[in-house]
């Protein structure tokens, strides 16, 4: 059985998918991080060979100088991690915990989780911002700035910083790409790296322009009302039926995909309309929003990020696909939010002004 999530921490409160330690302080410092999430040990390099073994003779060893395995020193037995280039630089867990916890100058723990995914290919980390996002003005509308570092010792990706809005209320991570505002920030695993990572202020900057573009559209958004019509009209285009699912509908007898599509539009539609989180906003394209991603966060079936894993039917490895997609999946969010208003999305798609015209004539 693969599971993704190998160890991790939080602050104060166990999160919904229940897996990690919990530790009772608001934040924590680079070093209990490390120890509380399980990260203290490190990567290492070494060289490979390739095996061959000719017809009618012995093994023969053949160095491979470009490229190195990753492994862990604390396992070796386990096999690499990854395979990489020699000049691949390698960054510590407790390099990118101490670089999360430089972004603030500061010196109270802002780290509240971290953790590994498996078995410690990609490692991330959490940090608080130590600002107020608010949404038109309404104490009930607040967002919780964050911002998540991933590393991948596996060579898949680089260290890569990504603001995480969370909507207080509800929990719902807004992890939406919004025009004219940088969400991400990333550096290669070149010979350069650690220079880069001098400059954190970089990644600050990127982060409080982007929770202010988020206050901005969510505040738009929160003003702007939805008809019932146009409610619907979103619902059939944030999860369309494809050719042969609206053949199976019109002669009243559904596929099983026809049914999965109705069964979402109808999980949406009942959060929009009955979600208690909502009560200050319905009847807006926020709550519209927000019921698009709480049906993300919750209630969307799990099935694996990762190419080439097993299907399982295990209630953890089911949570923690959930989690992976959670931190990393956000497409039907960037649907809702291109429907609903196409200028504030990054990236572009249909939208409602546009499919209502084109129903009317």
């Amino acid at each position: 059985m693969s599971h993704e999530v190998e160890t991790a921490a939080y602050a104060r409160e166990p999160a919904w998918h229940g897996l990690g330690n919990v530790f009772e302080k608001d934040a924590a410092t680079a070093a209990e991080m490390g120890e509380w999430a399980g990260l203290d040990w490190l990567v290492e390099k070494i060289p490979m060979v390739a095996l061959y073994t000719p017809e009618d003779s012995r093994e023969v060893e053949i160095d491979v100088p470009s490229h190195m395995a990753v492994v862990r020193t604390d396992r070796i037995e386990q096999g690499p991690l990854g395979v990489v280039g020699h000049t691949h630089q390698l960054l510590q867990n407790h390099e990118l915990l101490e670089f999360a916890e430089m972004v603030q100058d500061t010196d109270e723990a802002t780290l509240v989780t971290a953790g590994s995914l498996r078995k410690g290919r990609v490692v991330w980390v959490t940090a608080k911002l130590a600002m107020g996002v608010q949404v038109a003005g309404m104490t009930d509308e607040n967002i919780e700035p964050f911002i998540m570092f991933t590393n991948a010792h596996d060579g898949s990706r680089s260290l890569t910083a990504v603001t995480t809005p969370i909507r207080t209320v509800c929990m719902n991570t807004l992890n939406l790409a919004i025009s004219r505002a940088v969400r991400s920030w990333s550096v290669r695993h070149t010979p350069g790296m650690m220079w880069k990572l001098q400059d954190v202020r970089e990644v600050l900057g990127i982060s409080f322009t982007y929770f202010d573009a988020l206050a901005k559209t969510g505040t738009q958004l929160a003003k702007a009302k939805l008809t019932k019509r146009d409610f619907k009209l979103f619902l059939e285009n944030l999860i369309p039926f494809d050719d042969e699912m609206a053949a199976s509908v019109k002669i009243d007898d559904p596929s099983r995909a026809a049914k999965n599509v109705m069964e979402a539009r109808a999980a949406v539609e009942s959060l929009y309309l009955h979600s208690d989180n909502l009560d200050n906003v319905r009847g807006t394209k926020w709550a519209a929003l927000n019921a698009t991603a709480e049906y993300v966060d919750y209630f969307k079936p799990t099935r694996s990020i990762f190419k080439g894993d097993e299907v399982t039917l295990d209630q953890r490895a089911m949570d923690e696909r959930r989690f992976v997609r959670v931190a990393i999946d956000n497409q039907l969010k960037q649907r809702a939010l291109r429907l609903l208003e196409p200028k504030l999305a990054h990236g572009r798609g249909d939208n409602l002004e546009a499919l209502a015209h084109a129903a009317l004539t």
